[in-house]
């Protein structure tokens, strides 16, 4: 493995550890009922898992990063959450594309956040856009 590859698998290690949903102090709240909350850590955690898998692999293309991202958030539905816990899960996996060096999701995170429609209108704005 390179070390770049062994700094991803680090970064996403430290990463899986974390409480994505607990209050931030500022801006976010937290997901307040608990079992939700696990729920949606243990989402990320699986997600983080298969990131760490393919790059145990070796470096991972960019389609099969997408793909990996598009299959983690659609693990969860967007429709059972309040729209600032949306928005939290959206930024979580978001975070995947920094830590794999993707420069945008392909409209994945923007169409789960905001639906097919305003996602297909915020792509044809922003381009290639997340």
């Amino acid at each position: 493995m390179s070390a770049s590859t062994t700094e991803i698998i680090q970064q996403l290690q430290q990463f899986q550890a974390q409480d994505h949903f607990a209050a931030d102090g500022d801006f976010y709240a937290g997901v307040q009922d608990a079992t939700l909350k696990q729920s949606l850590n243990d989402k990320v955690a699986q997600a983080t898992q298969l990131f760490i898998n393919l790059y145990q692999q070796g470096q991972p293309d960019k389609d099969v990063l997408l793909q990996t991202l598009s299959d983690g958030i659609y693990q969860i539905d967007p429709d059972t959450l309040d729209t600032e816990d949306r928005e939290q899960v959206a930024f979580t996996f978001e975070q995947f594309l920094d830590m794999t060096g993707l420069e945008s999701s392909n409209n994945i995170l923007n169409t789960w956040l905001y639906g097919e429609e305003v996602g297909e209108m915020l792509q044809e704005q922003l381009g290639d856009g997340q």
